[in-house]
């Protein structure tokens, strides 16, 4: 039988790929009227596309299959010939391991031609049909080396008929996977455009929902701005309202009124700062009550006039008292002494000018005028809160917008791929709705 490899070469399959490409490249070159179409009618345009190549495919290695199982056929018409032969060996030693391994080479050999794949129909069947081929070639190649010395004496006729047709078998499997190779790229690319699509019905819909996020998202950055607008307004025309010049005017005293509250009340410090030392030495072992009476006069003089004055009056007589009948004693007795006789003279202004002070700030703060100062307040706190929410609308907006656009881009992207490719498969020029 001719060789299979010269068989092929007297074909021209390699031409016949040449002449494909270049046919390929021609519709790629060209450039036809565009036609519009749905991304449903796309869809089954692909998939018609996709099923006629594969048909297409089919046809090429239809006679590949063919020429496959007359080699097959050699193959079992030299099993046949082999099984009846009549080998004879010199050395009876070896015609056991003769008849052993000429079994055994029938044996794999019929299990092959038993095993051998039928034609494929489906994708996946065209894939592994050049792999079962070569691992029917492998397995003869072990089997040949496992019984070298049986193929190289005693069979070797036999062997040498059976390598050719397994290295034709070999060059099939060869031109069959460069046969799957030329249609793999194109399949793929229309395996990839239909992801591709449902792909765009995907971000389709994500693009609805984005362009009714930033049409909301606008609306409230409008109602926003008006919000913050009215704020705004309302705040300037409060702070340059007659009547909130008059509260500041009215804040005003009441700030110097406390300051001279405060100034009074270091005064009244420095005066019972004096005498804290003999109070502290006569509280000492006194009641609760005592005790924290002169805690207050030591450090917050002031509340004094809070409570009943004549307790702490008398007190500070009972301390003036003890110290003046030797029962306590302090350095600079006399001084200490008239300190305390000071304080009680000065008891009743002190009380009269803190209750003063404590009044006229109170009657200042009861003002209602003084109310607009918290309605200024809320106004500011209005502005910034509507500033800071417009802000992060703003932002978010904007991300929404970015999203959108790179949603729409990658759409682009992804029919311009899918033109391509019905561009090079179909000859025709298609432009997505």
């Amino acid at each position: 039988m001719t060789p299979f490899f010269d068989f092929f070469k007297k074909k021209g399959s390699i031409d016949k790929h040449v002449k494909r490409t270049t046919e390929l490249n021609k519709i790629k070159n060209q450039v036809p009227s565009t036609s519009q179409l749905s991304l449903s009618d796309t869809m089954d345009l692909l998939e018609k596309t996709r099923e006629r190549r594969i048909k297409d495919l089919k046809e090429r290695i239809k006679p590949l299959h063919g020429i496959s199982l007359q080699h097959m056929n050699n193959i079992k018409n030299i099993a046949i010939e082999l099984e009846r032969a009549k080998i004879e060996v010199d050395e009876k030693s070896f015609e056991n391991m003769l008849q052993n391994s000429k079994r055994t080479v029938l044996s794999s050999v019929k299990k092959e031609i038993s095993s051998f794949p039928a034609f494929p129909n489906t994708l996946d069947d065209i894939n592994g049909y050049h792999e079962r081929l070569d691992s029917m070639v492998h397995r003869f190649s072990e089997l040949s080396s496992s019984h070298k010395k049986v193929f190289n004496f005693f069979i070797k006729k036999y062997a040498e008929r059976l390598e050719n047709e397994f290295k034709n078998i070999s060059q099939i499997s060869k031109e069959y996977k460069r046969e799957v190779h030329f249609f793999e790229d194109e399949l793929k690319f229309l395996d990839s455009s239909m992801d591709s699509l449902r792909n765009i019905e995907q971000k389709k819909e994500t693009i609805q929902y984005l362009e009714s996020l930033v049409d909301d998202k606008r609306n409230d950055i409008d109602h926003l701005k008006e919000r913050l607008k009215k704020a705004r307004s309302d705040l300037h025309s409060l702070l340059n309202s007659q009547k909130y010049h008059e509260a500041q005017q009215i804040k005003k005293q009441i700030v110097r009124l406390e300051s001279e509250r405060k100034d009074f009340h270091k005064e009244l410090i420095n005066h019972f700062s004096k005498v804290s030392r003999v109070f502290n030495k006569y509280s000492y072992g006194m009641n609760k009550k005592v005790v924290h009476q002169f805690e207050i006069m030591n450090e917050k003089p002031w509340e004094i006039f809070l409570t009943d004055t004549n307790s702490y009056t008398t007190l500070i007589q009972e301390v003036k008292s003890s110290m003046m009948k030797g029962k306590i004693n302090v350095k600079d007795s006399d001084k200490v002494i008239a300190y305390l006789e000071n304080i009680l003279q000065s008891f009743g202004e002190f009380e009269k000018k803190e209750k003063y002070l404590n009044k006229q700030i109170s009657d200042l703060n009861g003002k209602p005028d003084l109310q607009i100062f918290l309605k200024r307040n809320d106004l500011q706190e209005q502005e910034s809160y509507l500033s800071q929410e417009l802000s992060s609308k703003e932002s978010s907006y904007h991300e929404s917008q970015l999203e959108l656009k790179q949603n729409k881009t990658e759409i682009d992207d992804l029919k311009r791929s899918i033109t391509k490719c019905l561009l090079e498969s179909t000859g025709k020029n298609y432009s997505l709705q």
